[in-house]
C-alpha cells in the first residue's frame, strides 16, 4: 500500500515490529535467538520474495542464508534419516531403511513437484470459495489428488507410499508443524507442502535472525513515508455511518482512516468486542466462538553454546538446520500424541533448530545458538493455564535430558545460557495467539483455504464497511508465508488501485 502511494499508518501493540518474527538476546549478551519463528521456508516461494517485488532484498537490508542439509531425524537407536536439498542424497538416506522406499520417494517428490505450482498459485494469492476451489480441482488429475489428500490423514498418504515405519514416522512429522496430529483425518495436505517446498528452495533463514524480515519491512514502509506507532495497542475500531473510520488506542488516542483499516489480530479478538454498536451478520459472532484451535502448541528451549552440538554416531547431523528427536515405534509415536491431545506433558516431539550452522553472525565467533522446539499441549491436563509458570523450568530441563541422549557435548560447561517461553508466555508475548496458538486458530481443512476464518468471509473483506483482516487468522494460515500480498489485492481492487502495476 505504501508503494503504492497510499498513506499508511501501522499501528503496533509491542515496542517493536515484528509479531513472531522477532530476533532478541535472550541468554547472553551477543546470542541472537529468534522468539518464535525461525526458518522461512514457504516464505521464500511467494512472489514477494521470489521477484523482490518490494525491494527487501536489493534496497532495504534483508539477507538470507540457505542450508542444501534442510533436516534429519534421529532415532532411539541413534539411526538417522538424512534430508538433503538434494533429492538423491536424501534417497541414499532412506535407502539404508528400505531401498525400496528410496525409490518411492523419487516418485513422490516428482508427483509432489506437479501439485506445487497449483499449491503456491493458490498459497499467495486471494483464495477462492471452498465450493469453487473442489469444482476446479476436480477437473484434473492432480486436482483430485489433493482432496482426497484433504479427506485423508498425513499418515495415511505415508502409508499410501511407504514401508518402513521409520520415514513414514518422519515424514509424518512434517504435517504436525502444522500443529495437528498427523493421524487425523483432513492433515494429509500438509504432506505435499513443507518438505516438497524444501526440496525445491532449500532450507531459508534470516541473516541476524529471524526479526530481520520484520525490520526490512519497517525500513520499506518508512522510505515510502509510512508512518509506524510503537507502543500503541488498539482498544476498538471507529465506526460511523456503519462504517470503520479508524481506531482507538488503549491510551484514547483516535487514529482515523478515509481508506480501510486492516487488522491482522486474531479474529476472535475482533467479533464482537472490537466492534462497539455495531450489529454482526447472523451467527457470524456464534461460528467466530466456535473455531476450533490447534491440537498443540509449541515450547522453546533457547540454548547459547560455547561449540555447536555433536551428535552420537550420526557423521554430519551437527551441520543440519533442523534435527528432530523421532520415535521408532508406531504405537508409541501414536499414543505419545494422542496423550498430548489429552493434555499430558511428556516431552516426546522434540528438536533442534541450529540457525549458526548456516549464519555465523548470530552467535560470537566459534560458538552457537539452538532453538530447542517441542510439541507440547496449549493446556495442561486438569489444569488452569497458570501451571505453565509451574511446569516451564522442568519442562526445559526435560527437554534438555532428552538432547543429551543423543549429543555429547550438552554439557553444564558448554552451555554459557539458557531461557524458555511456555504457550502461556507466548499469549501474554501476543495476545493473537490464545494458549501459544501461532496459527490464531487450527489449520483443519475446515479452517483453511475459502474456509478461513469463515465460509463466506474469506476474501479478507469483513462485514462491516472498509474493515479488512489479513495475518494468520486468514488464507494462508499460520506461519512466515508473507500472505498480506494476497490480502493487499483485494484491498487494492476496492480502492481500484491496479496491483499488478504497484509490484512492477
Amino acid at each position: 500500500m505504501s508503494k503504492a502511494g497510499v498513506k499508511v499508518c501501522v499501528v503496533e501493540e509491542q515496542p517493536e515490529v515484528g509479531g513472531g518474527t522477532k530476533t532478541k538476546e535472550l541468554t547472553v549478551p551477543g546470542f541472537k535467538h529468534d522468539c518464535c519463528s525461525s526458518a522461512h521456508y514457504l516464505l521464500l516461494a511467494n512472489p514477494l520474495m521470489k521477484n523482490d517485488e518490494l525491494g527487501l532484498l536489493s534496497k532495504y537490508g534483508l539477507e538470507y542464508a540457505r542450508s542444501d542439509k534442510l533436516t534429519g531425524e534421529i532415532f532411539e537407536d541413534d539411526t538417522t534419516i538424512l534430508f538433503y536439498l538434494d533429492i538423491d542424497k536424501t534417497c541414499e538416506s532412506i535407502a539404508k531403511f528400505s531401498p525400496r522406499d528410496a525409490d518411492a520417494y523419487k516418485e513422490f517428490e516428482k508427483t509432489a513437484g506437479k501439485h506445487m505450482e497449483m499449491i503456491a498459485r493458490g498459497m499467495f494469492g486471494p483464495p477462492a470459495s471452498s465450493g469453487t476451489a473442489h469444482a476446479v480441482m476436480d477437473q484434473s488429475e492432480e486436482g483430485r489428488e489433493m482432496l482426497r489428500a484433504q479427506a485423508i490423514s498425513a499418515w495415511d498418504v505415508a502409508e499410501d507410499w511407504f514401508e518402513s515405519d521409520k520415514l513414514k514416522i518422519a515424514l509424518s512429522r512434517f504435517a504436525a508443524e502444522a500443529m495437528n496430529n498427523p493421524f487425523d483425518k483432513g492433515t494429509g495436505f500438509g504432506f505435499f507442502i513443507t518438505l516438497p517446498f524444501m526440496h525445491r528452495f532449500g532450507g531459508w533463514m534470516p541473516v541476524g535472525g529471524s526479526g530481520a524480515l520484520a525490520e526490512s519491512l519497517k525500513r520499506c514502509v518508512e522510505a515510502q513515508g509510512g508512518v509506524i506507532k510503537l507502543n500503541s495497542a488498539v482498544k476498538h475500531f471507529k465506526i460511523s455511518g456503519g462504517e470503520v473510520t479508524g481506531v482507538v488506542l488503549s491510551s484514547g488516542e483516535k487514529i482515523l482512516a478515509s481508506k480501510a483499516v486492516v487488522a491482522n489480530i486474531n479474529a476472535k479478538q475482533i467479533f464482537p468486542n472490537m466492534l462497539p454498536g455495531f450489529e454482526l451478520p447472523p451467527k457470524l459472532g456464534r461460528n467466530i466462538n466456535r473455531l476450533h484451535q490447534s491440537r498443540y502448541s509449541s515450547f522453546i528451549q533457547h540454548l547459547a553454546l560455547n561449540e555447536k552440538p555433536k551428535f552420537k554416531r550420526a557423521g554430519e547431523l551437527g551441520d543440519f538446520l533442523i534435527v528432530k528427536f523421532g520415535h521408532m515405534n508406531v504405537e508409541h509415536y501414536r499414543n505419545a500424541l494422542y496423550r498430548m491431545d489429552l493434555g499430558y506433558l511428556d516431552n516426546e516431539f522434540s528438536s533442534f533448530c541450529m540457525p549458526t550452522s548456516i549464519d555465523p553472525s548470530r552467535a560470537p565467533a566459534g560458538k552457537a545458538v539452538v532453538h530447542n522446539y517441542a510439541l507440547v499441549p496449549p493446556v495442561l491436563k486438569d489444569s488452569p493455564s497458570e501451571k505453565w509458570d509451574e511446569v516451564g523450568q522442568q519442562t526445559a530441563d526435560n527437554m534438555l535430558e532428552i538432547a543429551r541422549r543423543y549429543c555429547t557435548n550438552l554439557t553444564d560447561e558448554n552451555i554459557l545460557g539458557r531461557s524458555y517461553v511456555t504457550p502461556l508466555d507466548v499469549q501474554r508475548r501476543n495476545s493473537a495467539m490464545p494458549a501459544g496458538d501461532i496459527c490464531h486458530f487450527g489449520m483443519y481443512n475446515w479452517q483453511i483455504g475459502g474456509n478461513r476464518p469463515l465460509p463466506g468471509w474469506h476474501m479478507y473483506r469483513m462485514p462491516v464497511k472498509k474493515l479488512y483482516m489479513s495475518g494468520s487468522s486468514t488464507h494462508p494460515g499460520g506461519g512466515v508465508t508473507g500472505g498480506g500480498r494476497a490480502a493487499v489485492q483485494v484491498v487494492m481492487e476496492d480502492l481500484k488501485i491496479d496491483f499488478e502495476k504497484v509490484i512492477k
